[in-house]
């Protein structure tokens, strides 16, 4: 379907061929034509004066400006016929051109020698210099395989970005956006920008907007290095299209993007997002308007491999002392995060299957939660005084969390909430890996721990990214917090995602691996060569570069311990067993703070506690609360707001130029 003329006119196909116009000043059918097209019509597009229908055989017509219709292109009007390759998996009009994507069927992954996902085809007809008896064509056509049959797979959209008006992006079910010369139809590079598929893209102004598979829409500024500026859930499923509403431009001096999705709603957003430029300005103003405080924030993650906490009791001082040589390490502690992995053994499948059918929060299958819950309460105890309670815990199959807060700070904290996220086997509806979140807000902060088990195996980091998409954004839900505590939540958010929190902690069993042999490993261990082993570390290649990674805004403390798995049980030898695991840093801290100098880390330890088959770490962090002085806000917050006045008159002025269309 597309617009004629001044959006007076509709044009609409069919699957058997058939064109309609329709006036929707009147909402009368003007014009039929069943006998140019003889097969399904897959695209209507507009293009300067002309439009262009194509069908499924790649018969493509031009319809020229009718002089009997006032000039606009009409059904009863003249046209001309070209023919492009048939059965296009992806058409769109960008830029004026006609692109056009046809599919490798031998192409795969699984057949990599085939050859790469297809030819991308562009038709660009010059009307400055065509006839109605002569048509001026340009062509292009480029072999995607010509780059690497695994760089992308097919074309799913396409978009051109006003900000970067010498190039064309066009988006791949692989993740990938690729990016291409306008006048030359050259590729330039490829970008990755997720796991998941793309599925729509626009552009309305400075940024690039990207929707999925998954629901979700991300928004890029691709002016340098790209950066995630935005990403939110816009549907429920399967985001079909992303387009630009141009008359907003002239006649309410805006951009809107419209969303429409595969849940069957249609969504409008600000495609000159003014809201988010007026919330990251303030951010930066913040110290004008806050006052803030120090808070000691201390975390302790662990993989038991299923152990009770009796068997600390074993005569080994690493193990009687582990919990007293962390909590007397602390200096005054105001919040403590206890995170566990695997407090049941999740190789007995008897045992898991009875935590999975039948615990609850207040049914302990197996009595390990407790036993653990209440060597913490007495170490706490013993170590700290009476000044300490639980405020929060949780426990979801093998994870559990404990979450100590001192007393003061305990009757201050306010929207504490638990939210869980399943992954795993089963088709992650039982949780045997996953995560437990934990939240609070204090004064005008928000604080959020996630303590996550990701999946195993060394060859497996694409399963643990999926996990980690899970965690932070598809599946993790808080409940909606009260107006009162608004300001503590970032990026305009309502405090019901992870990224809406001004502070970030991100710890547990992350089961990232390193990738060299295990002897390469043990020697450069025995030489205290962590420098070496952590430049072949997959979380720390991923963060520097997968530019999609979730965890790429994460900070890590400097590691000056050695990897903290595979041991021997009740040993200080690297797994010896048939399976002769690479060792490996698999438990992890990180951090995220909005700015980032909220939060300074003070240390970064391993114990020696040897149980399990990995070793305890902590970490701690003295982190900035903030209160808000909201007569100072409301100040900045109007001096702000005149401050974008000037930059969306400069926005106006790139899209009516990009866009000339003046609604008559």
């Amino acid at each position: 379907m597309a617009i004629s003329g001044t959006g007076r006119y509709v044009w609409a196909g069919t699957l058997k061929g058939a064109l309609f116009e329709v006036d929707v000043k009147t909402w009368k059918r003007t014009a039929t034509r069943k006998d140019v097209h003889q097969s399904a019509i897959i695209g209507i597009f507009r293009l300067s004066d002309y439009m262009y229908t194509l069908d499924e055989s790649g018969r493509l017509v031009i319809w020229l400006p009718d002089p009997d219709s006032e000039n606009l292109c009409s059904l009863h009007g003249p046209c001309k016929i070209l023919q492009i390759p048939r059965n296009p998996t992806w058409v769109q009009e960008i830029d004026k051109k006609v692109w056009a994507f046809y599919e490798n069927p031998s192409h795969s992954k699984e057949s990599p020698s085939r050859g790469g996902p297809g030819v991308l085809r562009v038709v660009d007809v010059h009307p400055k210099t065509s006839t109605r008896d002569k048509i001026n064509v340009t062509s292009w056509t480029a072999d995607v395989s010509r780059t690497d049959p695994f760089v992308f797979g097919k074309v799913m959209c396409g978009t051109a970005v006003p900000s970067q008006p010498d190039l064309v992006y066009l988006g791949h079910e692989s993740g990938h956006v690729s990016i291409w010369n306008r006048e030359e139809v050259k590729l330039v590079r490829v970008q990755k920008v997720s796991v998941e598929k793309i599925t729509a893209m626009c552009g309305p102004a400075r940024f690039l907007w990207v929707g999925f598979d998954t629901g979700f829409i991300s928004i890029f500024d691709i002016s340098g290095e790209w950066k995630v500026l935005k990403r939110w859930r816009a549907h429920k499923s399967r985001v079909v299209r992303l387009f630009l509403d141009v008359d907003s431009i002239w006649t309410a001096s805006t951009l809107r993007v419209v969303s429409a999705g595969e849940d069957l709603f249609i969504q409008f957003w600000d495609g000159f997002l003014r809201a988010d430029w007026i919330s990251s300005t303030l951010r930066t103003r913040e110290p004008d308007f806050s006052t803030y405080r120090n808070l000691n924030i201390s975390i302790f993650s662990w993989n038991v491999d299923g152990q009770c906490p009796k068997k600390l009791q074993d005569g080994n001082p690493s193990n009687e002392n582990l919990l007293a040589h962390f909590l007397q390490s602390l200096d005054e502690p105001d919040v403590i995060h206890f995170g566990f992995q695997e407090l049941i053994d999740l190789s007995n499948k008897t045992l898991a299957a009875r935590t999975i059918l039948f615990a609850s929060d207040v049914h302990d299958v197996t009595g390990r939660y407790r036993e653990w819950r209440r060597l913490l309460k007495a170490e706490v105890l013993k170590h700290l005084g009476p000044d300490y309670v639980i405020v929060a815990h949780k426990h979801l199959v093998g994870i559990a969390s404990d979450l100590f807060m001192r007393r003061s700070i305990a009757a201050r904290a306010r929207d504490v909430d638990i939210a869980t996220v399943k992954t795993g086997f089963f088709d992650q509806r039982y949780g045997n890996k996953g995560s437990v979140m934990i939240r609070f807000v204090l004064d005008d902060s928000s604080v959020c721990f996630i303590n996550s088990h990701l999946a195993s195996g060394q060859k497996r980091p694409a399963e643990r990214t999926r996990d980690i998409i899970e965690i932070l954004e598809q599946k993790s839900h808080f409940s909606l917090p009260g107006s009162s505590t608004r300001h503590a939540y970032v990026s305009r958010g309502d405090g019901t995602q992870v990224a809406d929190h001004e502070m970030t902690f991100f710890s547990g069993d992350l089961n990232f691996r390193v990738d060299l042999p295990r002897s390469t490993v043990i020697r450069a261990v025995k030489a205290n060569k962590l420098d070496f082993l952590l430049e072949h570390d997959q979380l720390e290649l991923e963060m520097q570069n997968n530019q999609s990674f979730r965890l790429r805004a994460f900070l890590e403390p400097p590691i000056c311990f050695a990897p903290t798995y595979k041991y021997d049980h009740h040993s200080t030898e690297y797994d010896t067993s048939k399976k002769q695991r690479v060792p490996s840093w698999c438990d992890r801290i990180l951090y995220r703070a909005q700015p980032t100098s909220k939060i300074v880390p003070l240390s970064y330890l391993r114990y020696e506690a040897d149980i399990s088959d990995h070793r305890p770490i902590s970490g701690a962090f003295v982190v900035k609360i903030k209160t808000i002085k909201n007569d100072a806000r409301n100040k900045v917050w109007r001096q702000v707001v005149r401050d974008w006045s000037s930059v969306e008159d400069k926005l106006l002025e790139m899209a009516r130029n990009y866009y000339p269309i003046v609604v008559t």
